[in-house]
């Protein structure tokens, strides 16, 4: 079940939380601190939507932005500690793009890499993901166009 939310140009979903998944591989971040914070936060206050990617085969929706709002939720839920609000489901917005493309890993970027807590290692790995799906983008274009 899914409820819609178009109070504004960007539509804002509900999805269960079964119905959303990390991609595997796609978060630069390998460190995630302060997910009990986080978890409290939310448990007290509200959850910012996660930007997701479209449904995958699998049915589920990969995470774009806000895989670690999503571990805190998980938190809450191994914790039978859920909030009554996010009882009906996550609040995402479903984007056009798949993970692995340009627009999604440079948006993926462009909210970690102002937090202190991300390695530069990390922030370098997101980096070459970007320069490197830019890359396949204008590959696949080119082709195309017959270039």
């Amino acid at each position: 079940m899914t409820t819609e939310t178009t109070t504004s140009p960007i539509k804002i979903t509900v999805v269960p939380y079964a119905a959303i998944a990390p991609k595997a591989g796609f978060n630069h971040r390998q460190v995630f601190n302060g997910i009990d914070d986080l978890a409290n936060s939310i448990a007290t206050n509200d959850l910012e939507p996660l930007s997701v990617g479209p449904k995958g085969k699998d049915g589920k929706y990969p995470i774009i932005k806000g895989e670690r709002r999503f571990r805190a939720v998980g938190m809450l839920v191994e914790g039978n500690r859920l909030p009554t609000y996010l009882a009906p489901g996550i609040p995402v917005i479903v984007r056009e793009h798949a993970p692995e493309t340009f627009q999604a890993i440079s948006s993926s970027i462009a909210e970690n890499v102002q937090r202190q807590d991300v390695h530069w290692t990390e922030r370098t790995r997101g980096y070459l993901r970007a320069v490197e799906a830019y890359r396949s983008q204008i590959k696949a274009d080119a082709k195309q166009v017959e270039i």
